[in-house]
C-alpha cells in the first residue's frame, strides 16, 4: 500500500510494510495445468513474454531469468499441493529475498479465491507486493483489492466450470463404454489401434496370465486368505503383470475385486469430491458404481466373481450408519483383544509380537517399525510412546487390578442367562448339538478337508488324472451326504424338552468355561476376554508408567468402532488409582514362572480406572 493513497483514519497504515524502493528485487511466475503440446507451447510464450516485460522495466527491477523465474509445469492451480516451484517462491519472499512477484494474470497465480487472498495478505505483511499484469492489479494499491477479489473468484469459477465439462465428458464416455486407464491388468494386453482416440481401445486375452487369474479366484473360493494365496503363487512360480515373482497382498486383493475380469467395465470406483482440492474417495457401495458391457472376453464368470465378493465381505468389519443402513468399513478386525482396546498416548494402535520363548510384547506402531528412543530423541520426534513395549503378562496383571473396582457375580450372570434362554427358546428352533451330533459333524468336517486336499493335489498337477479325481471326489461327496442325512434324523428324534435341557447344560458349561477367572493358588491371574470385551471401553498407555482403563458404565447398543476409540478421560469419572511395585509384580510373575527385571520396576506402575457414560 502506498502512503499517498492512505488517509489518517485508515488502519492499514499501521501494517509494517517495506516501502517500494527505486530498484525492486523481482521474481516471476508462470504455470500451465497440463503437459499437452499446446500447453507446453503456451508456457514458452509466457516465458518470452516475461523476458520482454522485464526489459521494459530495466533500471527499476533486478531480475535474473535463470534464478528468479519460477515455473509450474503440468500442475493445477487450485491448491498448493505439488507446486514445488510456487511454494519455494513464496518461502523466499517471506524470507525477504524479493520485493515484488510478477505474473501474467490471477489464474496463473492461483485458481482458489480464498488461498489467493490469504497469500496476498501474508505477503503484504512481509512487504512483498504482487503484480498481475493483464489484470492491471497491484496488491499494494487500495482500490485494486476489491478488483483482486473479483478476479480471484472468477479464476476459481472458471476452474470449476472446466471440471464440470470434464465430468460431463467422462459421463458420455462411460455411456459409450470407452476404456479408461493404462491397461496394465493381469490377464489382458491393451489393444489401442488409434493413439488419438480411445473409442476403439480394448483388451486382448493373455492366455498365460489368464490362467494365473483363474488360479487366484480358485484359491479364494477354497477359503484361502490373501497371504496364503500370495505364498502359493510365489511357491509355484506365478508371475505378476509386470513379470515379477514377488506378490503383494494388495495386488491380489485388487485382482479379486476387479470387475473387469467378468468382461465388463466398471466405472465410478472412486470419485472426486471437490474440484479445488481434487480429493478422491473410494466408492465402497458397489451399487452406486456404473457398469457397462465390454467388447473383450471374460476370464471369470459373473457368478464366480459375486461369490468371491461375498466371501471377502464376510471377513470384513461391518457397521451401521445413523439411518440404520449397513456399510463396510474396509478394515479387518484384529484378533488380539488388547490391540483392539489399547492406544498409546500418541494416539496410535499397538501391535502384538510373539517371542520365541512363548511370551509376547505389545509395541506402539510409532516405534514398532521405527528407531530406538535415543535415535527418535535426536530426530526431535515423539518420545512419549512406550518404546520398550509391554510384556503380555504385565498387561494381564494391570487388567486384574483394574477389575478390582468392579464386582461381578458369576452365579447371577448364569441365572440371567438361564432366564433369557427360557424366555426366548422355541421347540421348533434348531436343536442343540449332542455328543453323537458333535461326532458326526467332526466326521463331516474331516471329509470336507479331504475333498479340499484332493482338489489341491489335482490342481498342483500331481499323479492324479481327471477321471480318478472325479471318482474319489464323488465317494467323499456321497459319504458327506450320508452323514448329513443321519445327522438330520438324530436331531428330529430328540424331543423338545430334551433339546432344552441339553441347551441349558451347554450354557452352564460355556459360562463356567468362559466367565470363570483363572486362578493359581487362589490368586486371580487373568481376566476372561468376555469381561474385557464387555466392560472395558479403552486402555490408554501413558508416559511415566501410567495406564488408564476406561470402563463402560452405559449399555452399548452396538459395538464401538475400534478405529475411533475415545482415550480422553478428562470428562470421565475417576473411580480409583492404585500402584504396582516390584514385590507385587515378582509375586505375580513367579506364579506364571516368568522373569522380573528389578530395574524395570524402579518407577511403580500407576493404574487409573475411569467410568464413562458415553
Amino acid at each position: 500500500m502506498y502512503e499517498s493513497e492512505l488517509n489518517e483514519f485508515d488502519a492499514r497504515q499501521f501494517i509494517k510494510k517495506r516501502k517500494p524502493t527505486a530498484i525492486r528485487r523481482v521474481c516471476c511466475l508462470t504455470r500451465v495445468s497440463t503437459l499437452h503440446e499446446q500447453q507446453t507451447n503456451a508456457l514458452e510464450n509466457q516465458n518470452v513474454w516475461i523476458a520482454d516485460l522485464v526489459k521494459k522495466h530495466e533500471g527499476e527491477w533486478t531480475f535474473d531469468i535463470e534464478y528468479d523465474l519460477y515455473v509450474d509445469r503440468g500442475i493445477s492451480g487450485t491448491g498448493l499441493k505439488n507446486r514445488t516451484e510456487f511454494n519455494d517462491m513464496i518461502a523466499k519472499c517471506k524470507a525477504g529475498q524479493y520485493d515484488l512477484i510478477v505474473t501474467r494474470e490471477v489464474s496463473r497465480f492461483m485458481r482458489n479465491a480464498v488461498l489467493t487472498l490469504s497469500l496476498v495478505n501474508e505477503l503484504a505483511e512481509c512487504g512483498v507486493e504482487v503484480y498481475f499484469v493483464n489484470d492491471g492489479i497491484w496488491t499494494f494499491r487500495g482500490e485494486d483489492h476489491f478488483k483482486l477479489t473479483i478476479m480471484a473468484s472468477y479464476a476459481q469459477q472458471e476452474s470449476e466450470k472446466i471440471s464440470e465439462r470434464v465430468f460431463s465428458g467422462q459421463a458420455i464416455s462411460r455411456k459409450k463404454g470407452i476404456h479408461y486407464g493404462t491397461g496394465n491388468i493381469l490377464g489382458y494386453d491393451l489393444y489401442k489401434p488409434d493413439a488419438k482416440s480411445s473409442e476403439r481401445t480394448t483388451y486382448i486375452l493373455n492366455e498365460e496370465q489368464a490362467e494365473t487369474v483363474k488360479m487366484i479366484y480358485s484359491l479364494c473360493l477354497q477359503g484361502k486368505g490373501m497371504k496364503k494365496i500370495k505364498y502359493y503363487l510365489e511357491e509355484h512360480g506365478y508371475k505378476t503383470a509386470e513379470g515379477y515373482s514377488v506378490w503383494h497382498v494388495s495386488t491380489i486383493r485388487h485382482i479379486l475385486r476387479n470387475y473387469t475380469y467378468t468382461g465388463n467395465y466398471e466405472y465410478m470406483k472412486s470419485v472426486t469430491i471437490s474440484p479445488l482440492t481434487h480429493k478422491r474417495v473410494s466408492q465402497l457401495d458397489r451399487e452406486k458404481r456404473q457398469r457397462k458391457e465390454g467388447k473383450f472376453p471374460a476370464i471369470i464368470d459373473i457368478d464366480t466373481w459375486e461369490e468371491v465378493q461375498r466371501q471377502i465381505d464376510s471377513n470384513m468389519m461391518h457397521g451401521v450408519d445413523k439411518e440404520g443402513k449397513e456399510y463396510r468399513r474396509g478394515m479387518h478386525k484384529g484378533k488380539n483383544l488388547y490391540c483392539q482396546k489399547m492406544r498409546c498416548s500418541c494416539g496410535r494402535r499397538f501391535r502384538f509380537d510373539m517371542g520365541k520363548a512363548g511370551s509376547g510384547v505389545y509395541r506402539c506402531y510409532s516405534f514398532a517399525a521405527g528407531a530406538s528412543r535415543s535415535v527418535r530423541e535426536q530426530r526431535g520426534e515423539i518420545t512419549n510412546c512406550i518404546v520398550d513395549g509391554i510384556i503380555d503378562w504385565k498387561l494381564d496383571l494391570f487388567t486384574v487390578r483394574a477389575f478390582q473396582y468392579l464386582s461381578i457375580n458369576i452365579e447371577e450372570v448364569k441365572k440371567k442367562v438361564h432366564q433369557v434362554i427360557a424366555k426366548v427358546y422355541r421347540p421348533k428352533e434348531t436343536a442343540p448339538v449332542s455328543e453323537g451330533q458333535e461326532r458326526m459333524e467332526k466326521d463331516i468336517c474331516d471329509l470336507e478337508m479331504q475333498k479340499s486336499k484332493l482338489l489341491d493335489i489335482f490342481l498342483d498337477g500331481g499323479m492324479l488324472s481327471k477321471e480318478e479325481y472325479q471318482r474319489k471326489n464323488k465317494e467323499l461327496v456321497d459319504k458327506v451326504q450320508s452323514l448329513k442325512d443321519e445327522l438330520n434324523k438324530v436331531a428330529d428324534c430328540e424331543s423338545p424338552v430334551d433339546r432344552k435341557q441339553t441347551l441349558l447344560r451347554q450354557v452352564d458349561n460355556f459360562v463356567n468355561r468362559i466367565l470363570e477367572f483363572p486362578t493359581i493358588d487362589d490368586t486371580i491371574i487373568r481376566v476372561p476376554e468376555a469381561y474385557i470385551e464387555t466392560y472395558i471401553q479403552s486402555i490408554k498407555a501413558c508416559k511415566g508408567n501410567v495406564f488408564e482403563f476406561t470402563i463402560n458404565m452405559k449399555k452399548q447398543e452396538k459395538q464401538m468402532n475400534e478405529s475411533k476409540l475415545i482415550i480422553d478421560n478428562s470428562s470421565n469419572i475417576l473411580f480409583g488409582e492404585c500402584r504396582i511395585g516390584y514385590e507385587e509384580a515378582k509375586s505375580y510373575a513367579n506364579k506364571l514362572k516368568r522373569k522380573v527385571i528389578r530395574k524395570q520396576w524402579e518407577t511403580p506402575v500407576i493404574i487409573r480406572v475411569y467410568g464413562s457414560m458415553k
